[in-house]
């Protein structure tokens, strides 16, 4: 008994020890398991934490608020695409470059609006078609209609006759109803003698507000400019080398030109007779588009046509002027 006693506690013995480190082992584990478990939520949670620092996740827009874009970015509103086509369309000679500077120079303080030379020329290339409409709209708008003996203008040419002689011709133009106030030749181009013509005019017609000449001597004279002044009438100058800019005028003389290359004057005492036979058929017979077919003379007189007269047939300087004369009411 004694043997077997002392085996048996001998064996509890050897085996308490085997369990003791089993526990503990298994403690151990799972200290370290929680450990992990603690660091890896730690590291979970400061990189959740970074990420919404970044924006990385995208927050719900709120209600009545629009996304920020970028000032680059923003598309252009739809009048300046307008304005561009507008500018191109009237500096027809201009490249992309000028146009964004004239763009910008008048909406940059205006507006807060500014362009750049490349978007003008992708708005340009977009609406070529568009650009050359406008320029045709431009390009045949009618002037507004102005009263008469609001502004005159006043021109010289020459023309010449059977002989070669070269004569000056002094001629007025009212820009209202076009119609010819003043065509005769002159004997010189001197500042009293044109002068003495303005003053037989206003004498026999009326005085207007302003007259529109070129930059000739004769024009920017002090004697000129001083009978303009005492007569109390505008002077309108136009710039240097832009004769477009009294056009009425120079129109005017170019179809008393083009009329001439069908007739020749025979000497320097016809002169006077043909002028006044071409102002007859100028005023009363040729119609006018600005008029909207009307003759010069029934613009300036405001009258009608009385279609139960009859037409008197019209003929001059070897057929080169025709057409009908309707007497007016």
């Amino acid at each position: 008994m004694f043997f077997y006693t002392r085996d048996l506690t001998n064996f509890h013995a050897r085996q308490c020890p085997i369990t003791q480190n089993d526990d503990l082992s298994r403690s151990n584990i799972m200290v370290t398991i929680a450990l992990l478990l603690f660091i890896l939520l730690n590291a979970i949670s400061r990189f959740i934490h970074l990420r919404q620092q970044r924006h990385f996740f995208k927050s719900k827009p709120q209600n009545n608020t629009t996304e920020h874009i970028p000032t680059g970015k923003q598309r252009k509103p739809d009048w300046v695409k307008q304005e561009i086509i507008r500018l191109k369309a009237f500096m027809i000679h201009d490249g992309g470059r000028k146009i964004a500077d004239t763009f910008n120079r008048l909406y940059a303080d205006k507006r807060q609006m500014t362009v750049g030379k490349t978007f003008v020329y992708n708005t340009i290339q977009k609406h070529r078609y568009d650009i050359r409409v406008l320029r045709k709209k431009i390009k045949n708008k009618k002037p507004r209609t102005l009263p008469r003996n609001f502004v005159w203008s006043m021109d010289l040419t020459r023309i010449t006759d059977n002989q070669h002689q070269p004569h000056n011709v002094f001629g007025i133009i009212d820009s209202g109803t076009r119609a010819c106030l003043y065509l005769d030749k002159v004997q010189t181009k001197a500042s009293i003698t044109l002068l003495r013509c303005l003053l037989d005019t206003i004498e026999n017609l009326g005085k207007p507000r302003a007259i529109r000449t070129d930059n000739e001597a004769v024009f920017t004279s002090r004697l000129f400019r001083f009978g303009l002044w005492i007569l109390n009438i505008k002077h309108q100058r136009t710039e240097v080398c832009c004769p477009w800019m009294n056009g009425k005028i120079e129109r005017f003389f170019g179809t008393l030109k083009r009329k001439l290359q069908h007739y020749t004057i025979h000497s320097a005492e016809t002169v006077a007779n043909d002028l006044a036979v071409y102002r007859f058929w100028y005023n009363h017979i040729r119609t006018h588009q600005y008029l909207n077919g009307r003759t010069p003379a029934e613009a300036w007189g405001k009258q009608t046509l009385n279609l139960n007269n009859q037409p008197i047939g019209f003929s001059a300087w070897d057929s080169a002027l025709t057409g009908y004369y309707l007497p007016p009411s």
